[in-house]
Formats: C-alpha cells, sequence, structure tokens
C-alpha cells in the first residue's frame, strides 16, 4: 500500500511540473508544495510518512502486523480518494466509474 500512497503523490508531482529524486524527496515536496499551502490536508504527509516506516520495517526488519496493514490500506484509500478528486478538479483526468 505504501507504493500506491507514492505513486498518487508522484502524480501531484507531475501535475505541477516536478519529478521525485526520493522517497524523502517526494514527502517534501508534498509537503511543501501541497500541504504547507493548504491545497490538501497534511494527514497525508503523516500517512505517507507511516506508511513508509512501516514499508521499512516490514522489508528490512520483518516486522509486520495486521493492525499496520490495514490501517496502511485505510489510509491509501482516503489518499487515493483525495488525490485523484484535486487532480480532477484541475483537469487531469476524469474521475472513475
Amino acid at each position: 500500500m505504501h507504493y500506491s500512497m507514492f505513486h498518487a503523490c508522484k502524480s501531484l508531482l507531475f501535475s505541477a511540473g516536478y519529478v521525485e529524486k526520493s522517497h524523502e524527496c517526494l514527502i517534501a515536496a508534498i509537503e511543501e508544495l501541497f500541504t504547507d499551502r493548504g491545497i490538501l490536508p497534511p494527514a497525508i504527509v503523516s500517512d505517507l510518512r507511516r506508511a513508509k516506516t512501516a514499508r521499512e520495517a516490514a522489508d528490512y526488519g520483518l516486522t509486520y502486523g495486521e493492525a499496520s496493514a490495514n490501517g496502511t490500506v485505510q489510509d491509501a484509500e482516503q489518499i487515493f480518494d483525495i488525490i485523484s478528486g484535486y487532480l480532477v478538479k484541475q483537469g487531469f483526468g476524469a474521475p472513475s466509474p
């Protein structure tokens, strides 16, 4: 789910004419360009950071659990809805049926 959040946020940067160079750069850019300016809610950044941490713990520390996974799925769904709604309003694509 982290990567679905990552790619949704990556689409935001593309819409603003930017390309990310790393996960940390992506998070910093989303914060600077969208959440600090009040365009999108700050929860996007905190949810993305939390999902990144959970993914790293699962990948490298073999630490994972059902509660963390369920929370990440919910966060990813919310982020997708927020970002896709924003992009549609900006003229990028059409809403899904």
